[in-house]
């Protein structure tokens, strides 16, 4: 499971572990990705991943060539705003065997948490927001 499915964690994280499921074919791991917040963001990764299967396609860029790729690793999403009770559900199963999460300079940076309309960035609110 992986709290925060952002752009940081989409282009390492879930490019890291695609590459690892590519190399050892047959694994039933995959990442259960969860959102936690409920910012128009948020809510078009959930409308996005949620209509492609969750897959989707990482783009790396060098000054020679652009290279496509699709991303297979992240294998559910789950919204906390639509069901908190799944992601409870989801951590509790005893199949879930690593929670992560990413927290970037741009999610704590006081202009984009302004921006986002959110007066203080506070780890304690993840326990208010799924109870």
């Amino acid at each position: 499971m992986h709290i925060g499915v952002g752009e940081f964690h989409r282009s390492q994280q879930a490019l890291y572990l695609d590459d690892y499921f590519h190399q050892n074919p047959g694994s039933d791991w995959g990442i259960c990705g969860v959102e936690l917040l409920d910012s128009d963001y948020d809510r078009r990764m959930r409308d996005a991943l949620g209509s492609q299967d969750c897959l989707y396609t990482l783009v790396a860029r060098s000054p020679k060539s652009d290279r496509a790729r699709i991303i297979g690793s992240i294998t559910q999403y789950l919204f906390a705003s639509n069901n908190r009770q799944a992601v409870i559900q989801a951590i509790a199963n005893p199949e879930c065997r690593i929670v992560t999460l990413t927290i970037t300079e741009m999610a704590l940076s006081a202009s984009a948490l302004a921006l986002q309309g959110i007066a203080k960035f506070n780890l304690l609110r993840i326990n208010e927001i799924l109870y």
